[in-house]
């Protein structure tokens, strides 16, 4: 499978004990990194007002999935980041949804990540 991407780093959202996010941090290499612009008009009030839209879709082949599989609500990151860094970087995006495709040829199974 074609990868583009040295590696990405996800953020396991959990509760800690004070009721705040705590996260974990895992990291996957050698995926498939796409990400898309675009933008939306809305319309309010007789006004039309563009908005950005960023997201992201990632192809994780089954060669490089660790044990650790994405969930909804993980943040997720470009590269391989260090584990002291925190999640609040300015390029993260939400995950929004998983798609397990490990089925078929071993050449092309693989998982699908769509993030905002």
């Amino acid at each position: 499978m074609f990868t583009n991407c040295e590696g990405i780093t996800i953020y396991e959202k959990a509760t800690g004990a004070d009721s705040y996010p705590a996260y974990a941090v895992h990291h996957i290499k050698n995926v498939y990194w796409e990400e898309k612009r675009g933008q939306q008009l809305s319309k309010q009030q007789n006004k039309s007002t563009p908005t950005q839209n960023y997201d992201v879709y990632i192809a994780i082949p089954a060669d490089s999935i660790t044990g650790y599989m994405p969930k909804y609500d993980d943040l997720v990151v470009k590269g391989l980041k260090s584990i002291t860094q925190s999640p609040s970087e300015k390029n993260k995006y939400t995950i929004m949804s998983v798609v397990d495709c490990l089925y078929g040829s071993k050449a092309v199974q693989h998982i699908e990540v769509t993030a905002v």
